[in-house]
């Protein structure tokens, strides 16, 4: 049941990026911002989904699928954290030609919602900026 509710939620939060309203959070020393949703969901399951954009003030490079190398500018990802354990993941990346996801896009094949790599934030890092904000949301 957990993973259908997980991916039910990915598939109504997904289109939601186009329309969200994203708060700044942290400023990298190369100049890349990284915005957070300001509507956040609580799960039943005590889990936290927030939407992050990621934009740099230079273009990037990753491989697509195919294995072609791509550009993109900004990224808008699927952040979800566990309450009890107080780790997080990055469940889905859409990766955008232009920065404020933005121009064409592409993504790479999401993780199954039991198959993500847990991650523990680690201080002084934007991880743990950014867990620190969304942990304020558990029960």
């Amino acid at each position: 049941m957990k993973k259908y509710s997980v991916g039910l939620f990915l598939t109504l939060l997904i289109p939601s990026f186009a329309m969200a309203q994203w708060v700044e959070f942290y400023k990298s020393d190369n100049e890349t911002s990284f915005f957070l949703e300001s509507k956040t969901t609580l799960t039943k399951d005590n889990f936290v989904f927030s939407g992050i954009l990621t934009n740099h003030s230079q273009p990037q490079s990753i491989k697509n699928e195919k294995g072609a190398l791509t550009n993109y500018q900004s990224v808008s990802s699927t952040f979800m954290y566990n309450c009890q354990s107080k780790q997080y993941a990055i469940v889905d990346s859409i990766y955008y030609s232009n920065a404020n996801a933005k121009g064409a896009s592409f993504s790479l094949a999401p993780e199954a919602p039991n198959k993500v790599k847990w991650l523990t934030p680690k201080k002084d890092h934007l991880s743990q900026n950014l867990s620190g904000k969304i942990k304020s949301l558990c029960k």
